[in-house]
């Protein structure tokens, strides 16, 4: 990461302030594998290994600074880095023929395909 993405949790005196003015329906990301612009969140660690600790503290964060909130979860699908590596023939193909792009705020250069058979099974 480049450093110029903030933690999630760098965000929580924002919640808080909502909270206070009344705002009760917020949304947090969260992923189910990797979150492109919040690495720090991975929850697919390793084949057949998934770690929820980092999500954890962030939800607890959130819901303590806004505890009585509807919380809507913006969850982002994104395989890691180790995936891409073990299978590279099923990342994303540009218009260029290249696998490699640049994302905005982030270090991560490929992305499974939407078509690749092997991204849909965790």
């Amino acid at each position: 990461m480049d450093g110029s993405s903030p933690l999630p949790w760098d965000h929580v005196e924002a919640y808080e302030r909502l909270h206070s003015a009344g705002l009760r329906h917020i949304q947090i990301d969260a992923t189910c594998s990797e979150d492109i612009f919040h690495p720090e969140l991975r929850f697919w660690t390793v084949p057949n290994t998934f770690d929820g600790t980092a999500q954890d503290a962030w939800f607890k964060k959130v819901t303590q600074a806004a505890p009585d909130s509807l919380i809507q979860l913006r969850i982002y699908c994104e395989c890691p880095q180790w995936w891409i590596d073990a299978n590279p023939d099923e990342a994303q193909i540009y218009a260029d023929g290249s696998r490699e792009h640049s994302f905005q705020r982030c270090d991560k250069r490929a992305i499974p395909s939407l078509a690749s058979e092997n991204g849909a099974t965790i």
